[in-house]
């Protein structure tokens, strides 16, 4: 099966890479092999569903991608297949770099969360008979509630090695990271800038250790920077906006955040294309299979979230107390001087540098702050102590948004500096 998943990606790269072609070659990989990943996350989790062994649903996948070459063999013929430009190679030894952070980090299992959330539902969603089991009440504080990418995707590779091994979540776990320095390098024209984001992850020993942990945050991380670019350049690069609604519903698939970050990135997308109907169904059909995925999933299995759950009625005092706001202000503001440092250094060069606001960088600023404003108010009213809610999921939010403040500040920077990019992202 391992030989059947390598074929699998190898055609699915090379028939997805037709249908982006005019992006930067970086960007045609890590969009192609999300693609295909969160696919194999969807084909382990239905294969438990319909009892189906996994390897037919691959054959399947293969015999698609294989009449669709077959279909367009003359333009893979006409493909100019050549070496890799100076930026491709600079851009290949960041991925050195990146896997040599992370293996600095790494150990087996992961972190805590990894072995009692991840790795233990993966575990679960390798036996097609008892997978359910996971949601029994004794289970609760695994989260049986959270979405399956990850897991799924765990399992997947589990089933083709036929073996539980802690090396299948260990290398999953670093290509999220793979995957956000190639973003930050690739989104800007002035290399420069590509070049110190890229270092800026590079560089940041919390971020890769979280990365290196194989939570899900990395993943959500990710998928957030995927989501912001694909809003920014959604006009400027003819990406098919099927594969957009797609890839941007699978940040649903991978974290219960996930979903606010999709709807708010849907509303983006609509608003953009409120005089173009066609294109705002075929987004809407793109992201149709892993909503209607999650909804099964939560309606038919899933216990509710213990957010929901252990709510009560004292909404009303939460939203009135000031202590709560100045408590979460100030947690903030602890975290970010210690945690993510460049943060105010961008705030202070932005309002040196930034004068001029492009429309779509704008609009994903916007949207960032929104979602972290719903943070705050997830914090406001949350039915657990406050203190320690902060203290276990305040720094993992900000490691999922980071990256895309980091990825809007360098585009605006670029805006301001002046690049020959500057009217493709207005």
């Amino acid at each position: 099966m391992i030989w059947l998943i390598i074929l699998s990606v190898g055609m699915g790269v090379l028939y997805l890479n037709q249908k982006m072609d005019d992006l930067p070659q970086g960007i045609q990989w890590v969009l192609a092999i999300t693609i295909l990943l969160v696919l194999f996350s969807l084909m382990q989790f239905f294969s438990l569903l319909t009892h189906i062994c996994p390897i037919w649903l691959l054959l399947g996948l293969i015999s698609f991608y294989g009449v669709q070459l077959w279909r367009g063999r003359a333009k893979i013929g006409a493909m100019n297949f050549r070496m890799p430009s100076q930026v491709g190679i600079f851009g290949l030894i960041l991925l050195g770099l990146s896997v040599n952070a992370y293996q600095k980090h790494v150990f087996p299992w992961g972190g805590w969360d990894a072995i009692a959330i991840w790795n233990q539902h993966a575990k679960f969603l390798t036996d097609d008979r008892h997978w359910t089991l996971m949601f029994e009440k004794s289970l609760s504080s695994s989260h049986p509630d959270y979405p399956l990418f990850l897991p799924s995707l765990i399992a997947f590779g589990w089933s083709a090695m036929d073996k539980i091994h802690f090396i299948v979540p260990m290398l999953l776990g670093v290509l999220p990271l793979l995957g956000i320095i190639t973003l930050l390098y690739f989104s800007t024209e002035n290399r420069l800038l590509g070049i110190f984001a890229s270092f800026a992850i590079l560089l940041d020993s919390g971020f890769i250790d979280q990365a290196a942990s194989q939570y899900a945050d990395t993943w959500m991380s990710f998928f957030i920077i995927l989501g912001i670019h694909l809003i920014i350049h959604l006009r400027n690069k003819s990406i098919n906006p099927v594969l957009v609604g797609f890839l941007l519903s699978a940040s649903s698939w991978v974290k219960n955040e996930g979903l606010i970050f999709y709807i708010l990135a849907a509303i983006a997308v609509i608003f953009d294309n409120r005089h173009n109907r066609k294109e705002i169904v075929r987004f809407l059909l793109g992201s149709l299979p892993i909503i209607t995925t999650l909804i099964l999933f939560k309606l038919i299995w899933t216990p509710p979230n213990d957010m929901v759950a252990e709510s009560d009625l004292s909404l009303i005092n939460k939203l009135m107390s000031l202590e709560r706001y100045q408590l979460i202000i100030l947690f903030a503001i602890k975290t970010v001087k210690s945690g993510f440092v460049l943060i105010p250094g961008m705030m202070l060069v932005g309002l040196v540098y930034i004068k001029k606001w492009s429309k779509k960088v704008t609009t994903s600023v916007v949207l960032l702050a929104v979602l972290l404003s719903i943070y705050f108010g997830i914090y406001l009213v949350t039915p657990k102590d406050l203190t320690w809610h902060l203290e276990t999921s305040f720094y993992r939010l900000m490691h999922q948004a980071y990256p895309s403040i980091l990825l809007c500040f360098v585009l605006l920077l670029e805006h301001n500096l002046g690049s020959p990019r500057d009217h493709s992202i207005s």
